[in-house]
Order: C-alpha cells, then sequence, then structure tokens
C-alpha cells in the first residue's frame, strides 16, 4: 500500500509472491516458446553490404530447454516467425502449445485465422503471454540473451552496452571509412558467415549442461552433473516419447498460409492481385481457398474449402498473376522496337564520345602549339670537358630550371585502372582518389568488371597505398 501509487504494475509484480511453473509430467514438444531479439553486433547485408543488426527469432522447447529452430531476418515479422516454426516443426516435431508474447510477429491474420491460418492448420494451440508477465517466459528470455550476446561478443563489430567506448568508435569508424572508398568493408562479418556462426551456437547450446535440468551421473567422468539440452530430450526419447512429424511431401504446403476467397469469372484476388487459371471458371461466385508464398507473387495456390473442417480440401489449381491478359502487340514486333530504341541510344552515346574526344585533342593541339620547343627537343649542346667551367655551369642551371615531363594523361577510369595494376609504384594521390571513388560507386565498378579490370586486386592495391 505504502507503494501503490508510486510503482508500476511491473515493478510490484516484482516485488509480490510468485508461483514455480514446473514441467517434470511433460513431454518434449507440448509446449514450444518463441521470442525474437536483435542482435548486439553489426553484420554485413547480403545484398547492399553495408552493417545491419539482424533480428534473431528463438523457438524453445520448454520441457527440454533445447533450441529447436531458428530464423535470421531484419526485424520481427510474421515472416519470420512462420520460418522459424517451420524449422522447429521439421526438425524436432509439431508441439500442441505455441507460447509467445504479444509482439506483431504473433498477432497477425496469418497466425490467428481461424480457418486458414498457421496454427489452426497445424493443429497448435496458441497461448500468449500476460501483460506485465514476462517472468513466466523466462524459459525462452533467458537462454535467448545469453546464447545471443555470447555470439555476438565473440565478433569485432559488438556494440553492446558493456562495449568500451574508445574500441567501439575505433571499429565503428574503420567500418564506415572501408565502405565509402571500397564498397564494402572486410572487417564486417558477411551473412553466410553469421549463418554459420549461429548454427555452431545453437549446437554449442544444446550440448551444455542446464543448471534447470535435471541432474545425473555422467557415465564418462564418474561425476553428477546437470542435463544438456540434448541430453535431457535423449532421455525422454528412451522413456517412450515419440514426437509428432511432419510429412516431407507435405511440408511445403503444410506451411503455407491460406485466406477465404471468392472466385469469379476463373479469377481470385489476393493481395489487390488478380490470378487467372481457366480451371476456376466452374467455382464461379464459390468461396474457395487462396494459399501463397511471400517469396512467389507471381503465383497462388487454390483449393477447394472443406466445409466440414474449415480447411483447405482438394488443390484445383495453380493460379498465375495475369494468366488471362494476352500482349497489346506481338512479340516480335515489341522487340524489334525495343530493340530499334536501344540502337538509337547507343548512336546517340557513340555521339557525344567522339564530340567530346574531338574537343579534347582540339585543346592539346592548341596547348602543344603554345609550349615552347625546348620542352619537347632539346636543342641546347650537350657539355664537354673542353668546355669553360662558366659554360658547364651555365648549362647546368638550364637543365635544372626546365619544367618536369608532363603527367600521364587516361582516356577512361578503366584506363587508369589497367595502368595502375600494372605499375602501382607509380600511382600519385589523386589517381588513387579516382580509383577510390570507382570502387565505391555500383556503376564505376561493374564498367571495370565488364572491361576486364580485376576489382579485387584493385582493392588490394589501394589498401596497401593507404
Amino acid at each position: 500500500r505504502r507503494v501503490l501509487f508510486r510503482s508500476g504494475l511491473l515493478t510490484l509484480r516484482s516485488r509480490m509472491a510468485y508461483v514455480t511453473r514446473t514441467t517434470e509430467d511433460m513431454w518434449p514438444t507440448t509446449v514450444y516458446s518463441a521470442d525474437g531479439k536483435t542482435f548486439d553486433a553489426e553484420i554485413a547485408d547480403p545484398v547492399t553490404k553495408r552493417p545491419i543488426r539482424p533480428e534473431i527469432t528463438t523457438v524453445i522447447d520448454v520441457v527440454t530447454r533445447k533450441i529447436v529452430g531458428i530464423s535470421l531476418a531484419r526485424s520481427e515479422n510474421q515472416r519470420s516467425v512462420a520460418e522459424a516454426l517451420r524449422n522447429a516443426c521439421c526438425q524436432n516435431g509439431i508441439p500442441a502449445i505455441f507460447y509467445v508474447d504479444r509482439g506483431p510477429g504473433y498477432r497477425n491474420e496469418a497466425m490467428d485465422a481461424d480457418v486458414g491460418g498457421l496454427m489452426g492448420r497445424l493443429g497448435i494451440t496458441k497461448s500468449h503471454a500476460a501483460p506485465y508477465g514476462s517472468q513466466a517466459k523466462g524459459r525462452i528470455e533467458r537462454p535467448n540473451a545469453t546464447v545471443w550476446d555470447t555470439l555476438a561478443k565473440r565478433l569485432p563489430t559488438y556494440i553492446g552496452a558493456d562495449m568500451d567506448k574508445e574500441a567501439g568508435q575505433k571499429v565503428h569508424k574503420l567500418t564506415r571509412r572501408d565502405i565509402k572508398e571500397f564498397g564494402e568493408s572486410r572487417h564486417l562479418p558477411s551473412w553466410d558467415e553469421f549463418v554459420r556462426l549461429c548454427a555452431a551456437m545453437v549446437e554449442e547450446y544444446n550440448d551444455k549442461p542446464h543448471r534447470g535440468l535435471p541432474k545425473f551421473q555422467d557415465p564418462d567422468t564418474g561425476k553428477t552433473r546437470h542435463m544438456s539440452p540434448n541430453e535431457c530430450w535423449a532421455a525422454h526419447v528412451a522413456n517412450g516419447f515419440e514426437p509428432v512429424p511432419v510429412d516431407p511431401d507435405e511440408a511445403d504446403d503444410l506451411f503455407r498460409p491460406y485466406e477465404v476467397r471468392t472466385a469469379r469469372r476463373a479469377q481470385v484476388q489476393w493481395n489487390n492481385n488478380l490470378y487467372f487459371d481457366q480451371a476456376l471458371e466452374a467455382y464461379h461466385e464459390e468461396k474457395v481457398m487462396v494459399g501463397y508464398d511471400y517469396h512467389q507473387a507471381d503465383k497462388v495456390w487454390v483449393r477447394e474449402l472443406d466445409l466440414e473442417t474449415g480447411q483447405p480440401g482438394r488443390l484445383i489449381c495453380v493460379a498465375r498473376f495475369g494468366g488471362n491478359s494476352e500482349r497489346y502487340f506481338p512479340m516480335s514486333f515489341e522487340q524489334t522496337a525495343i530493340e530499334g530504341r536501344s540502337k538509337g541510344r547507343l548512336r546517340r552515346i557513340d555521339d557525344k564520345r567522339a564530340a567530346i574526344e574531338a574537343e579534347r585533342d582540339g585543346l592539346l593541339q592548341i596547348e602543344l602549339q603554345h609550349q615552347e620547343p625546348a620542352d619537347f627537343i632539346d636543342l641546347a649542346p650537350r657539355p664537354t670537358p673542353e668546355m669553360a667551367p662558366v659554360a658547364l655551369a651555365e648549362v647546368a642551371q638550364a637543365q635544372a630550371s626546365a619544367p618536369p615531363p608532363r603527367r600521364r594523361v587516361f582516356a577512361s577510369d578503366e584506363e587508369l585502372a589497367a595502368w595502375a595494376l600494372e605499375h602501382p609504384e607509380e600511382l600519385i594521390p589523386s589517381q588513387l582518389t579516382v580509383l577510390r571513388r570507382c570502387l565505391s560507386r555500383p556503376i564505376s565498378l561493374e564498367n571495370l568488371r565488364a572491361n576486364g579490370i580485376d576489382t579485387e586486386a584493385l582493392r588490394t592495391l589501394l589498401r596497401a597505398a593507404a
């Protein structure tokens, strides 16, 4: 009562009595729990190569504390949650209860729909944690933080709260400088490397003794210790536990979300797009089930609606986006027009190139006409031992005051890059700047590769010259 109006509900609950939940009489796969976490280290984006902090969704078996599935994505959403659940079910069995929080990845139509949602199709009962009741989800939140924080601290790009500020700023500046000059940084772990590290971290966790699991006598050492999640799972299997598996033939379609739609004139609508198949003509104005794949927007899977179970029934067809549309002109006519337009653009580019080269050659001619002949042809007599000392001194002074040789001029960046690879010791600062700019621009980088320039060797050369 003294702190009733001075503390929030979450603080009050941390001071109140609580109930300890036990799983001693439960089998594995009875309850799966999931949670997402933003990784506390920077990883190179698989496409842009820029630094990102990926979101890791972890699914854990509450009884054995085993991590049964994970997914890696940019943010917590229904796609990453569905992928993590898919991996967990295919690798370790379908759970009876899916216990999650109230985040956006777990409260959406694809997950909650009674008819075609993921939970309904798998026969899973989804349970949400009560507000301010995070204590009940400690079995997923504690390992979720421990496992991924441990992995993040092993990487040089770790940016957690306990990271040394000076060291963190040094790595931050180093990676940004590399990206600005070369388009990527070798100090950022690649996405493929990150995936391998996560898989190895899961294996390490599942093989490590867990204080929340029963004790047993280790047959190798003869000492009593806690079981690891894998050992606890194996003990249940030895006692007769069998997981509910996913049929490999049904795995792909089983995890595809389905929604009820009305077929009209051999078409169905999903995500504001129309999908056509001639087989749908017989189902005009009838309810059907439309299954979709987030990564294949060009087609949908249409099934009959089972009125008794409310589940998708027999497959009718795979409808295609714009399947009933005709081309405005024949393909050959259109292709000819496109090729003609391309030739016109290339011809205009050639004309501009010729004009620029003519202008450059003209300026060079004017510059050469205004220079002294001595800049190119040395007409002065060569000094000989018979010449007087005064004459020798005059010749030496004239040679010292002569202008330096002209700087080499390149017609294109590609020509400069090819010359730089053959003469790295002759590069000057301005040329290094031009080459760094070329490597940091996608268009210039593609032009270098198209002209046969070894861009990796060029990057190595520039790093050595930095």
